[in-house]
């Protein structure tokens, strides 16, 4: 729907249902491999959706000739869904790295993932969950 609402070229938006579709294939497959792997590949799927849709919403947001209430909203959904692309990767880091991805604190769940990315994102800090140097920890220097 981003892609529709962001008049996405059509092959652009043929490739985002091929990748849907294999998602979707590899959520079923999650049931029957390991939790690791599944996780880490249905993360890096989910990321790299996210990843694109903003780059869309943001080109579409450019052509644009006056500021108003839907380039600020288009904004606005670009931002999230890059906190989300970077949750994403992390959650396929920690999935993938051989320790915990938040150190002494164990994985987390997703919310925990959203709220570490969020606040590297506004670079607020990450002393939260991120005590030992992990990549966890190293990761979001590449976000600079």
């Amino acid at each position: 729907m981003t892609l529709q609402a962001s008049q996405a070229h059509y092959c652009l938006r043929q490739v985002t249902g091929a990748v849907l579709v294999v998602t979707a294939i590899a959520a079923i497959l999650n049931l029957f491999i390991s939790r690791d792997v599944a996780g880490g590949v249905m993360a890096v799927i989910s990321g790299l959706l996210y990843v694109v849709a903003p780059v869309i919403i943001v080109r579409r947001l450019m052509k644009r000739r006056t500021v108003d209430t839907q380039t600020l909203l288009g904004a606005i959904a670009a931002y999230l869904m890059v906190g989300m692309g970077f949750a994403f990767a992390y959650q396929a880091l920690g999935a993938w790295q051989a320790g915990p991805f938040f150190g002494s604190q164990g994985e987390g769940p997703f919310p925990q993932y959203l709220f570490f990315s969020f606040t590297t994102l506004t670079t607020t800090g990450t002393a939260t969950w991120s005590r030992t140097p992990t990549r966890g920890r190293r990761s979001p220097s590449w976000r600079c």
